[in-house]
């Protein structure tokens, strides 16, 4: 904890010592740190393209397994199809296409509609009390 404080303590010394100097000083300080900024941005970029190159063989495999398997991917399905291709039966264990299933989230909307809920202050309820607290050490 106590190197925080004294961390802290530098920044804060560093930060109103920077602020003292004058604007070409800043502009002077800024130019030599714009090759240190390029950097972590660039190492950044480099990151996402490397995050890319790992993904793209992946989704390249997973297309041709699912032609290869004749499921069909999220893109050829027909409109209306969730994010599941099938839902679990409640007898039997098995399972039945999606188009067959019902969807109770409609259901609901129809069977209870909203009511918005308001509330009133009561009138008759007594203020409440501040109490003070005294610490003894």
């Amino acid at each position: 904890m106590y190197q925080l404080l004294e961390y802290y303590g530098k920044w804060h010394g560093f930060k109103s010592g920077f602020s003292r100097k004058p604007a070409w000083a800043k502009f002077l300080v800024g130019i030599v740190a714009l090759p240190g900024l390029i950097c972590v941005l660039l190492s950044i970029l480099a990151f996402l393209v490397s995050l890319i190159v790992l993904f793209l063989p992946v989704t390249l495999v997973y297309r041709l397994v699912n032609k290869v398997t004749g499921s069909k991917s999220a893109a050829e399905r027909p409109s209306g199809f969730g994010e599941t291709d099938f839902v679990a039966e409640q007898q039997g264990g098995g399972f039945t296409p999606a188009d067959e299933r019902v969807d109770y989230e409609k259901e609901a909307e129809v069977v209870a509609p909203v009511t918005p809920v308001v509330v009133t202050p009561d009138p008759d309820a007594r203020p409440r009390r501040q109490i003070e607290v005294k610490i003894v050490e």
